[in-house]
């Protein structure tokens, strides 16, 4: 391998000063001449000279570098020192900007999780503050117990009053010219109405359907505010939310919402609101005498409205409440089992009081479950004449 060595740098040797301009400074060839009788001297005794090989190699390749660049006449090896300072710049420009980028992308990580931090810290906040506001609202709670006394009294007095004035009905009981209110009477009702004893029945039930429809969530007892006050919750509560989340949070701000609007409209109501309410009592009762008194001819009136009342002053009560209490008949799978009931045993099941379902509490809180405070009553209508 020294041989080889030998040989190589002897072919260098031998073309090197060739090669070099006669500008050269003699300064330079001296040195060029030290470097080359080194080496050579290193190659002929390598066991004296090891260690010298690489230094030496290294001169002569520093003296071969320096003479070049000072040659008259050679543009390329200055171009390519341009070049390789360019090279160099960029590199180390190369360098800074990857360290930058480091750097962003680490300030970029601890921004991303202090604003996780913030967003978390936010919703607690937020939670915290509905909790607090919905407190600090006065929306008269009333127990479920209450609420179930009140709709109890209301079921058996409908009951009862079904009893008092239907229990000997007319025996032609044939609607001539519909009421407007024959539409809550059930269905099937003049196959019903054949048989005295359904009458009971037919009665509880559209009494029932009569006060969900035209007295619960109507606000009757909110005088001249009533009709506004009722367009705009119909507007509202139906309006169409496809995602549940949005439908619970929706659902609890509407009632809390209406609570507070409630206590505010009881606040001012006047006599000319009483007026009001008194009138719309009466329209509602006008509706319901002139289905009932096909029916029936005795004097029910003062019972009428007592009942009327007692829903009226309900429809209150539950208006000042964070919660939602809703009304319920029929399921949508009762249907088909009432139809299939009807066909196959000639009896039809008619809901001679809902079901009364809450959501939420009374303070505005836990609107994701129901509870029935009262189960759903059902009897059924025989239509044999035995």
């Amino acid at each position: 391998m020294l041989r080889y060595i030998y040989a190589s740098f002897k072919a260098v040797l031998t073309v090197a000063p060739r090669s070099r301009s006669r500008a050269t400074s003699s300064a330079s060839s001296a040195h060029v001449s030290e470097a080359e009788e080194s080496l050579c001297n290193s190659i002929r005794n390598p066991t004296k000279h090891d260690k010298s090989i690489t230094p030496s190699i290294q001169s002569y390749d520093m003296c071969i570098d320096s003479t070049s660049d000072v040659a008259n006449g050679n543009p390329g090896a200055v171009k390519l020192a341009e070049l390789s300072a360019r090279i160099d710049s960029l590199e180390h420009d190369l360098e800074q900007e990857q360290q930058s980028r480091v750097k962003a992308e680490s300030e970029v990580q601890q921004l991303s999780h202090k604003l996780k931090t913030v967003q978390n810290k936010w919703k607690r906040t937020a939670s915290e503050l509905d909790r607090v506001l919905s407190q600090a609202q006065v929306f008269n709670p009333v127990t479920d117990e209450e609420l179930i006394s009140m709709a109890r009294q209301l079921q058996y007095n409908i009951r009862g009053f079904s009893i008092q004035y239907f229990s000997e009905p007319l025996l032609r009981s044939r609607f001539g010219l519909k009421p407007n209110y024959a539409e809550y009477l059930p269905e099937h009702y003049d196959a019903y109405l054949r048989y005295p004893e359904n009458f009971l029945l037919v009665v509880q039930s559209f009494v029932w359907h009569v006060l969900a429809s035209e007295v619960f969530d109507r606000f009757v007892w909110a005088g001249g505010a009533s009709e506004g006050f009722d367009n705009l919750w119909d507007h509202i509560a139906h309006a169409r939310i496809r995602e549940s989340q949005k439908i619970c949070m929706t659902t609890r701000k509407l009632h809390a919402w209406r609570a507070t609007t409630t206590g505010l409209v009881l606040d001012h109501l006047n006599e000319s609101d009483v007026s009001i309410n008194q009138k719309s009592k009466a329209a509602i009762m006008h509706e319901i005498q002139m289905v009932l008194n096909k029916l029936s001819k005795q004097d029910y009136k003062s019972e009428l409205d007592s009942i009327l009342d007692e829903a009226i002053n309900l429809d209150k009560v539950i208006s000042s409440q964070a919660a939602k209490i809703s009304w319920r008949f029929l399921e949508p799978q009762d249907g088909k089992y009432a139809r299939k009931k009807l066909l196959s045993t000639n009896e039809g099941r008619v809901v001679v009081c809902p079901a009364m379902v809450k959501r939420g509490k009374s303070n505005g809180e836990d609107f994701d479950g129901e509870s029935v405070l009262l189960p759903r009553v059902e009897e059924f209508c025989n239509m044999t004449g035995k």
